[in-house]
């Protein structure tokens, strides 16, 4: 076993198995959920020529949730258990690229809401300017910074930085440095207080467009889709994500809760199946062709995939 690494007793069968069973669903869920998005040319919030593609936005938080629950299955497997505490770089690589994932996709969701925010503000002038020129650069610029910001707090920290559940990858923060644990997801916590900010600046504008002129009116029921989205995936993170986050603060403080972290672990697999359905369920274009593919109605599914040009309205 790797010296320093904090480990725990083997879990039972039945848990191990309730897990890869919860990570093989959100996996399958979000694979269905791309194909949907490659089907569909443009999703918009708003008139053809002034709306943004949040395609990619899409894209990219399916992709993240999809990686990560297909990580979580492959890391439940005994062999890669055994893997992860015999080789002290394999358990470093495993926590960087979880760790690099959630940041990857909590940066995603706080550009499209400062988007959304930018887009309430500016709402007969705006033309998505913010997402067109910046998105793709900024993920661009946070993949390698996320990947190169935890691998230099793994190669920092490891020998005395990790631990293992013996349920998924290796987590950062051990005895020797529980804060360690809180300091990792950091630029995950602020970015979801960002998101927080924005999400609540966002619903006091459209209070207030609610009681301004029609054509204010008109604009902002343009744009409720992906607002709708943002806020649901918010809702969803901040539920989810709640229980890991405060038995990180309690192991920071030496208070350690085997049974807390687990249902915190579960809850933040539980997430990566969520994310998916509310994309469906907030944004009626995609809960059209959702609901046909469930129903095997393939010849309404193409009928609604050759639609790529209408604009998304409630």
């Amino acid at each position: 076993l790797i010296e320093g690494l904090d480990y725990y007793e083997p879990l039972p069968d039945t848990v191990l198995i309730s897990f890869s069973l919860l990570a093989a669903l959100a996996a399958l869920v979000n694979m269905s959920h791309l194909l949907l998005l490659f089907c569909v040319e443009k999703i918009t919030a708003g008139p053809e020529k002034s709306a943004g593609n949040y395609k990619a936005f899409l894209t990219v938080l399916g992709t993240c949730d999809m990686l990560l629950s297909t990580a979580r299955v492959v890391f439940a497997n005994k062999v890669n258990q055994d893997l992860l505490l015999s080789n002290r770089y394999y358990c470093i690589w495993s926590a960087v690229f979880m760790h690099a994932l959630l940041l990857i996709a909590a940066t995603s969701i706080l550009l499209i809401s400062i988007d959304r925010l930018v887009a309430i503000t500016k709402m007969l002038t705006y033309q998505s300017s913010f997402l067109y020129n910046h998105f793709s650069k900024v993920m661009i610029g946070v993949i390698p910074f996320s990947l190169v910001f935890y691998t230099i707090i793994g190669v920092v920290f490891r020998d005395i930085g990790f631990r293992n559940k013996r349920i998924g990858s290796c987590k950062f923060g051990s005895e020797k440095s529980p804060s360690l644990g809180m300091i990792s997801v950091a630029l995950v916590f602020l970015e979801l207080v960002a998101i927080c900010v924005c999400c609540i600046e966002l619903l006091r504008r459209n209070k207030r467009v609610f009681y301004s002129s029609k054509m204010l009116r008109q604009t902002a029921k343009r744009t409720r889709s992906i607002t709708k989205t943002i806020i649901a995936l918010v809702v969803c993170k901040l539920l989810t994500w709640l229980p890991i986050m405060s038995t990180l603060i309690t192991r920071s403080l030496k208070l350690d809760c085997y049974a807390c972290e687990l249902f915190g672990i579960c809850t933040m697999y539980l997430n990566s199946l969520l994310n998916p359905l509310c994309y469906g369920l907030t944004n009626k274009r995609l809960l059209v062709i959702i609901q046909n593919v469930l129903r095997l109605k393939t010849s309404k599914v193409a009928n609604a995939l050759q639609v790529t040009v209408e604009v998304v309205e409630e």
